[in-house]
């Protein structure tokens, strides 16, 4: 019989390869779809709010100008967006002040197993899956009920915290849950008060922790309406006064201050991972040559953080070696409390010394 040799299915292999190349292209198309579908109204917005005089809502544009961008700054009978925009920047910044202590507390406190710790954890998850405006409507019932007017600055302010605080609350409890206890026991075997060990090593570890607490407190405060909408009284946020005059008399100069506001959002998340950079740089040592950046990122990382660190992880390999050496010696006891009740002698503390003798 004529021997008949096995050929390779090359056509299998190309069909597998062009089957990949064909997922791949499509996976790319359904990547562009998405990136347009989420960002392109935002590039139109931000389009239409350069243009002229005449501009309308819609396109076509008509031409660049930055004649929305004053219109702005230029407070008429229908709206005046410089004092919301004040009014928000402060209560943004002062519920992401808020959100970062009592997080970073709540973190602490969590560490330890509490009485109420879990219904406390659920009710403070419990804000996010209730309808904004449900929050809002109960704020503003209860101090009815308390006869206090609500503003944005109390009644307001506690509502946001609502929204802010659990998210605050979740990213510190994964911050404080890879946080290795040894270094807070190394700290206090060398003596270091529970304040000490708090500022010079609880605080530089969990600082980037902090500063993703203090971005998401701010961005979900500063541009909040839902939560804000019963709440603010005479003096409207900027998220509230955009609302209001979209409903009278809507112009393109309401997409000039949402182009302004994604700028200033761009600048804090920029702010942000500026102040991540500098604290990691500097604990790598990278700005030791750079003055001003040094400082600025020892004073953000909580002093001489490199130093700190490597100060840590001493303590720690010390604090492991007297344990090391301490069970050793635990051994070593129970060995010669064997001893003694075989031969019928009492124990030695200075065993090693006492047979170093008899031998």
């Amino acid at each position: 019989m004529a021997n008949v040799t096995a050929q390779p299915a090359h056509g299998a292999g190309t069909g597998a390869k062009s089957v990949r190349r064909d997922w791949k292209a499509w996976r790319r198309v359904f990547f562009w779809v998405f990136v347009v579908f989420l960002y392109g109204p935002m590039a139109v917005i931000i389009l239409l709010a350069f243009q002229g005089k005449d501009g309308g809502l819609v396109l076509p544009f008509t031409g660049p100008s930055m004649h929305w961008f004053a219109d702005v700054f230029e407070p008429t009978y229908i709206g005046d967006f410089r004092m919301p925009f004040v009014r928000s920047l402060l209560l943004g910044l002062v519920a992401m002040l808020l959100t970062v202590v009592i997080s970073f507390m709540a973190g602490l406190a969590f560490r330890r197993k509490f009485v109420g710790s879990g219904v406390l954890f659920y009710l403070t998850i419990a804000s996010l899956i209730t309808p904004s405006l449900l929050v809002s409507l109960g704020v503003a019932l209860l101090f009815q009920w308390l006869d206090i007017l609500p503003s944005y600055w109390q009644a307001g302010l506690g509502a946001h915290l609502t929204w802010t605080l659990p998210f605050g609350v979740l990213i510190m409890l994964a911050v404080f849950n890879r946080l290795d206890p040894s270094y807070e026991e190394a700290a206090r075997d060398q003596g270091a008060s529970s304040w000490q060990t708090l500022r010079h090593v609880i605080i530089p570890i969990t600082a980037p922790g902090m500063v993703g607490v203090a971005l998401f407190g701010f961005t979900l405060s500063y541009d909040e309406y839902p939560r804000t909408s019963l709440l603010s009284g005479d003096a409207n946020t900027l998220p509230a006064e955009l609302v209001s005059v979209q409903a009278n008399n809507a112009s393109p100069s309401l997409y000039a201050v949402g182009a302004l506001t994604t700028f200033f959002s761009f600048i804090v998340i920029g702010l942000a991972f500026g102040a991540l950079y500098m604290m990691q740089a500097q604990r790598a040592g990278k700005l030791e040559g750079v003055p001003i950046l040094g400082a600025l990122g020892k004073l953000l990382s909580g002093g001489d953080a490199a130093a700190k660190k490597a100060e840590a992880q001493r303590l720690k390999e010390e604090a492991i070696m007297e344990y090391r050496i301490a069970e050793l010696e635990k051994k070593i006891h129970g060995v010669e409390a064997e001893l003694a009740e075989v031969y019928g002698e009492t124990p030695n503390p200075a065993g090693n010394k006492d047979r170093g003798g008899r031998a």
